[in-house]
């Protein structure tokens, strides 16, 4: 396979998309449409090199990027990146099939990111003495809250509201938040982050393209 002119275009078509990400939360389809033509075109001059192993890393990053789709609480332009990338780079170095790397390694650092965030932001709080001030909740709640919600700081533009109100009692709602909802505006309200995917799968094909290499 074209290794290097193909990751060259893989880390391109990826930064551009982050780019976006982490401005908009939102990529173009014209960063999918010309990566993932680009990288079909690659084929054209290498076809005969591309072996079983190439193929399943195409089909299977075909079929996460469905399962993405259908079964996931993810946005279009995750499942549009795993398409991308199992067309521009399948595998990497003959050894790692990289939309496998890129989904399950960008869930990870992704969650990572939003761990360290949340706590960091309830720390705060409990110093400060408001922490899920005007919620109810059980200890239990407010436990697994303190890892995976946090109270929105005036400076966040891309956050879920993580709230309900029955009988005019404001309470925690720990749903996985749909990414087509509206991101919240109020201060003060309990949020979740609407993460920058993007940016995290470029890590972890980074991660693996190196691992890759020094095997």
């Amino acid at each position: 396979m074209l290794e290097i002119p193909r990751l060259i275009l893989l880390l391109v078509m990826l930064g551009i998309a982050s780019y976006h990400d982490v401005r908009t939360r939102s990529v173009p389809d014209y960063v999918w449409i010309f990566g993932g033509g680009a990288g079909a075109l690659l084929y054209l001059f290498d076809w005969s090199d591309v072996g079983g192993f190439v193929l399943l890393g195409i089909s299977t990053g075909a079929i996460a990027s469905a399962a993405i789709w259908r079964l996931f609480p993810m946005g279009d332009a995750d499942a549009l990146a795993i398409l991308a990338i199992s067309v521009v780079y399948p595998v990497s170095f003959g050894t790692v099939m990289v939309p496998i790397v890129a989904f399950f390694g960008g869930l990870v650092l992704e969650h990572m990111a939003a761990f360290v965030l949340n706590v960091r932001y309830n720390l705060e709080d409990i110093y400060h003495g408001c922490f899920l001030s005007g919620v109810q909740c059980s200890r239990i709640t407010k436990i697994v809250a303190f890892y995976s919600v946090h109270r929105r700081r005036k400076h966040e533009k891309f956050t879920f509201c993580a709230e309900m109100v029955r009988n005019g009692t404001r309470r925690l709602s720990l749903r996985t938040p749909n990414p087509e909802s509206d991101y919240e505006s109020r201060s003060g309200i309990a949020v979740t982050w609407a993460m920058p995917a993007i940016p995290f799968v470029l890590g972890a094909v980074i991660l693996g393209v190196f691992i890759s290499a020094i095997q």
